[in-house]
């Protein structure tokens, strides 16, 4: 009468709670980010010593990476993206003072220059 596809439940259950038990870190391994024996280095002798060259050269390594290349354009998107926003948005500004201008005008049955100027036709 059991059935062959049912689960042990005590089991899933004893399996659950070891997994249950585990940190954050607990696979966390340094030695997969951290080299032991690093190699050596393509530069000679005079570009490690001197801090100027040093220097340039990372200033090089910054500007031409690809980090540097994406922050860039993002910004950039992010520029124009709110230009092309804010296009519609004083649109609709200056069409609102002009139905207020309108409105006020009539009610006064004057033209209120001073609130209305010329600035938004």
């Amino acid at each position: 009468m059991c059935d062959k596809s049912s689960t042990d439940w005590d089991k899933a259950w004893s399996n659950f709670k070891k997994q249950g038990k585990k940190t954050l870190f607990s696979n966390f391994s340094p030695n997969k980010y951290v080299s032991w024996n690093p190699r050596r280095s393509d530069f000679p002798l005079s570009e490690e010593v001197d801090p100027i060259k040093r220097t340039e050269r990372s200033n090089l390594k910054f500007w031409t990476s690809p980090t540097f290349t994406l922050g860039g354009a993002l910004i950039i998107l992010i520029v124009l993206l709110l230009y092309t926003l804010q296009a519609p948005i004083n649109k609709k500004i200056k069409q609102i003072r002009r139905i207020s201008c309108v409105v006020n005008s009539t009610k006064n049955h004057t033209n209120n220059n001073l609130m209305c100027g010329a600035r938004d036709n």
